[in-house]
């Protein structure tokens, strides 16, 4: 069979019973592996099922695949990506930065796969490197997260005080995806607290986007890189204010926007 088909039999099985598809599948790997012929309809099963194994509550089923079948994994393109996805996706970013770590040594890259170093990097206060990843995969031939490396790159370099054309915000389902779009909203306002002419006008005029990104996204507890890049924009608003009171104006904007309650 296909990859296609393994993965249609793995999502229709997996409704059912997820702990018999678990010891199934890797009842399969294990005797395809002895037999050295994993075929196509049990590498698109496993991709499948890696994809589900980032969800929550999955953490030591997938921290099991990626130490038993780690050569497996690791072998073939698609399979490697996908585990990158589902650390990710299950926010273990330090795990996902070890596993992907490795990208430039490997051939048959595509843009999905290099998102979730660069997210993981981001999430580990790592944001030039994620920057880095993610300039890579703006190089290769486009996918569905083009629109999400670019704002990755943007925001980056917002924080240098260099802005050029601001990012897409990418949507899923016609809707804009809140991470995006709240980092979006803060990127708006370091450039229009920047280039306000007045130094007072600087809040003023960041205002607006700084609520539109706690509107995007009101909590961000599950997010560490949204919190500290919105400090970070908020820090230099603050500076830019100078004096003795930049701690206040910081507190101040901070709490206009609704970052404090």
């Amino acid at each position: 069979g296909t990859r296609a088909a393994g993965a249609a039999w793995c999502s229709w099985a997996a409704k059912e019973r997820r702990s018999g598809v678990d010891r199934r599948l890797r009842q399969a790997v294990k005797a395809a592996t002895a037999a050295g012929a994993v075929g196509p309809a049990l590498l698109g099963a496993v991709q499948t099922w890696l994809e589900k194994l980032g969800a929550p509550g999955e953490r030591r089923r997938l921290g099991r695949w990626l130490r038993r079948h780690r050569a497996l994994l690791e072998g073939d393109a698609q399979l490697w990506g996908t585990a990158g996805y589902a650390l990710c996706t299950a926010r273990d970013h330090a795990a996902a930065i070890d596993w992907l770590g490795g990208w430039r040594a490997r051939a048959e890259l595509e843009p999905w796969m290099l998102l979730n170093l660069a997210v993981s990097l981001a999430h580990r206060h790592r944001l030039p490197e994620a920057a880095e990843v993610s300039r890579a995969a703006l190089a290769l031939p486009a996918d569905h997260t083009r629109d999400r490396h670019r704002a990755l790159v943007v925001a980056e370099a917002a924080l240098r005080g260099e802005f050029g054309a601001p990012a897409e915000v990418p949507r899923e389902d016609g809707r804009p995806v809140p991470f995006y779009a709240c980092l979006g909203a803060l990127v708006q306002a370091l450039r229009a607290g920047l280039a306000a002419g007045d130094r007072r006008a600087g809040w003023r005029e960041a205002q607006p986007h700084l609520a539109a990104a706690a509107r995007a996204m009101p909590d961000l507890s599950q997010q560490p890189f949204l919190r500290r890049y919105r400090w970070r924009t908020a820090a230099a608003l603050a500076r830019r204010r100078g004096g003795l009171l930049t701690p206040w104006w910081l507190l101040a904007g901070l709490y206009r926007a609704g970052a404090i309650r």
